[in-house]
């Protein structure tokens, strides 16, 4: 995308606005890198790097940023040469960007691995130089001075240095002060000369007063003289200042020894901490603007709703566009000032910004399509210097895109065949507009020629649009209708403004019939739209009823299904009591039946008795025969029996719709109806473990299951395994984990690309065993590693 179409679409003036929001000289120099890009996964990775970003403003704190506006990479790559020397100035600044550095990494480091997905990349390359920037301010202070403490040799040589000023001033101070001396002094100072100290003698008096000259002021009349006494002590004073410049120039050159030593990966820092300070702008600038982070697709589906342009000041009035879905073309007419050169530029360069990972002003739900290419020609592009007109101008620009747009190509025209006969001029815009359609390019395109409002009603794949303009108050509204082309509204600005009716008369009877037929089609077009429009509310209010009238009536099903599920519970204990109570009869009867066969007596009675309280049970029973199971007796955590395997598990699932549960028993996981299971209670399960609990064991695990669980380890290496081959193989292994109570355990993925540890992380969320997980520590094998929690 090359520079003119950035500057057409005033992306330009978008990167202007970055750069105020920016700290440091490598931010500056990664904004100046920032294009769009036709790669989804860099536009998508920029995106919700923008989004996390903005999460951390708004919820937590700013970035740790300060002005840093001194570029550091050429001092950094002095410093790499040996025995070269920088500046402490430009070594306290280094200092100041390592500090930088670390502070960054420290607050990046504090959020939550989840809020931070995408940037936890970029947190996790910074690296701490916190011993380097610790020596450097160590041994140079903010006024870039190197302190006494750089070095003991330093100390002492300013120590002597104080010492040997102290009584030269002292030895000065008692000959300032001397009258003989006062009388032909120019003025009762001290002051130094060639490092040297002097005092100032008038010219005329300087044969009396012993001493070297060493200056002399500008008009001749004092000269500046050291006097014989403190020769030796300047001597010595100027042997001490060299001493202490070359042991300072040593301090520098090693301090830069050590920048030099981390060159490398003080550069690589400096470029990541450029990267964070971009994507901080472009967060505040989502922020300043009200953007969101757009939805993406690669299909060449444009949809913006309630989108603004980005530098339109002052009350802006949203649009809603559609694009690349049900039409490739999309033709808006209408009046002039009326808004159509704006909606062009606010999709290009929305889509401009989106592939540049920046959010855009418009409603959620925004959809934006990714294009290899965005073509524009827009604006009066008449070039002098060239000897082109405006329409051979334009002409050029479109012969470029008709040569290299494609089906993954936007394409903006902006007042397509003006420049020339308006016959011509229309059809060169429907014939440029069925090759651009040929080739699946989406275009978007604003004209004024009557016949290609036509041409979008009879072309496939081709629709109108139109911006609305109130003909009453002669203001442009600014909103865009689509599926109807607009007016030109002249004949009715004319007479708003006072045009004679004659005139306007006349002028109808100049215009071409068809002109007249198709601004009254558009009229018909205009009443019959706002007809479906009534229309479609009404029938939204009658849906909106119709829901309602359903929810009540499921209400009513689902009271209804719980009352007679009410019913046959009851039935069915009342059949457990007469089963109990038959019992109890017939164990009477046994009794009775005992006694009388060891007397010998007649047992007709008694087996008159059972035949009875057999016909009273059938009879009962029943009354009861018809109950069955419903899925609404079931709920996920209940505790069941599996009728065919007279084994006891728990409901994970309940699939209202299929009538069928999930059920975990033992290691086993099966999808069962109602009928296969039983109810039965929390209790009478523990109950049960508790009085038989080696008897459970052996029944449920086995001796085999007890070993496997002391064999069992506590880690699973995944690396070599394919994606496909991930979800099977660690669901199981964490089936096993579960049952045999083990956790947490430590799944090994490696870091590589992140496919793994991807695949990793969108199986856990599902298995509803798992209460959470997160990834290893340092010593667990930081990204490489997760470890997860039953």
């Amino acid at each position: 995308m090359n520079k003119h179409l950035l500057e057409v679409l005033d992306f330009l003036k978008i990167k202007e606005l970055l750069q105020k929001e920016l700290f440091t000289f490598s931010g500056k120099q990664e904004l100046k890198s920032l294009y769009p890009s036709s790669i989804f996964s860099a536009v998508e990775q920029g995106q919700k790097e923008t989004t996390e970003m903005r999460n951390i403003l708004e919820r937590i704190n700013p970035l740790p940023l300060v002005p840093l506006e001194q570029d550091i990479e050429e001092d950094i790559k002095q410093a790499k040469i040996h025995d070269s020397i920088l500046s402490a100035r430009t070594l306290f600044y280094i200092a100041r960007v390592l500090e930088c550095f670390h502070r960054m990494k420290q607050f990046l480091e504090k959020i939550p691995q989840k809020e931070i997905s995408f940037l936890r990349g970029k947190a996790s390359t910074l690296k701490y130089f916190k011993v380097l920037e610790k020596t450097i301010k160590d041994c140079i202070n903010e006024e870039a001075r190197i302190v006494d403490d750089a070095s003991p040799i330093l100390r002492k040589i300013r120590q002597r240095i104080r010492s040997i000023e102290k009584r030269v001033r002292d030895r000065l101070e008692s000959i300032v002060k001397d009258p003989q001396t006062r009388s032909i002094m120019q003025d009762g100072i001290i002051t130094i000369r060639q490092g040297r100290f002097v005092i100032p003698i008038k010219q005329s008096e300087k044969s009396k007063f012993p001493g070297v000259v060493h200056d002399k002021s500008e008009s001749g009349l004092t000269v500046f003289v050291e006097p014989l006494v403190i020769v030796e002590f300047n001597n010595e004073l100027r042997e001490l200042l060299q001493e202490e410049k070359k042991e300072e120039y040593r301090i520098l050159q090693s301090l830069t020894a050590l920048v030099g030593q981390n060159g490398e990966d003080i550069l690589a820092n400096y470029r990541v901490l450029g990267e964070l300070d971009l994507i901080n702008a472009k967060a505040q600038l989502s922020i300043r603007t009200n953007a969101i982070e757009p939805k993406m697709n690669e299909n060449g589906i444009v949809r913006l709703l309630k989108a603004r342009h980005p530098l339109l000041k002052n009350k802006v009035v949203p649009i809603d566009i559609e694009l690349g879905d049900k039409f490739s073309t999309l033709i808006i007419t209408g009046p002039n000032t009326g808004g159509k050169t704006v909606s062009l530029k606010t999709v290009g360069l929305l889509n401009l910004m989106a592939q540049s990972g920046l959010h855009i002003p418009a409603g959620v739900d925004s959809e934006i399509a990714i294009f290899r290419q965005i073509f524009a020609d827009i604006g009066d592009e008449q070039s002098i210097e060239q000897n082109l007109s405006t329409f051979s101008s334009h002409m050029k620009n479109i012969i470029h895109i008709l040569n290299n747009a494609d089906q993954s190509s936007l394409v903006l025209l902006d007042e397509l065949g003006a420049g020339t006969d308006p016959a011509e001029g229309s059809a060169l815009a429907m014939a440029i507009l069925d090759l651009l359609k040929a080739k699946g390019a989406k275009v978007m395109s604003t004209t004024h020629h009557d016949s290609l409002k036509a041409y979008a009603y009879l072309a496939e794949g081709v629709m109108n649009a139109r911006v609305e303009f109130n003909e009453k108050t002669l203001q442009p509204i600014y909103k865009i209708s689509i599926g109807l082309p607009g007016k030109s509204c002249a004949f009715s600005v004319a007479r708003r403004l006072g045009l004679s009716g004659r005139v306007l008369e006349d002028a109808e009877g100049y215009l071409e019939r068809e002109k007249l037929d198709l601004e009254n089609l558009i009229k018909r077009m205009e009443k019959d739209r706002e007809q479906i429009a009534r229309n479609l509310q009404t029938m939204q209010q009658e849906k909106k009823e119709i829901i309602q009238l359903r929810k009540e009536l499921e209400e009513k099903i689902n009271t209804w299904e719980r009352e007679k599920a009410k019913i046959r519970w009851e039935a069915c204990q009342e059949a457990e009591k007469i089963v109990t109570a038959a019992q109890a009869r017939t164990r009477e009867v046994i009794t009775a039946l005992k006694k009388k066969k060891e007397t010998g007596d007649n047992l007709k009675e008694e087996m008159s008795v059972l035949d009875n309280l057999k016909k009273e049970i059938k009879e009962k029973a029943e009354k009861c025969s018809n109950r069955q199971d419903i899925v609404g007796s079931f709920e996920e955590g209940d505790y069941i029996s599996l009728k065919s395997l007279e084994k006891e598990g728990v409901i994970l699932e309940k699939n209202e719709k299929k009538q069928q549960y999930l059920v975990q028993v033992d290691n086993l996981k099966l999808r069962v109806t109602a009928d296969a299971l039983e109810k039965t209670s929390k209790s009478d399960s523990k109950q049960k473990e508790k009085e038989g609990h080696g008897k459970l064991s052996s029944l449920h695990l086995g001796d085999d299951i007890v070993e496997k669980k002391a064999g069992f380890r506590n880690e699973i290496d995944i690396r070599n395994l394919k994606v496909s081959e991930v979800q099977v193989r660690l669901e199981k292994y964490l089936d096993d984990a579960f049952l045999l109570n083990i956790s947490p355990v430590y799944i090994i993925h490696g870091k590589g690309k992140g496919i793994l540890r991807k695949a990793v992380a969108q199986l856990l969320p599902k298995l509803k065993y798992i209460k959470t997980y997160r990834s290893g520590e340092t010593y667990e094998g930081g990204d490489g590693v997760t470890v997860a929690y039953f």
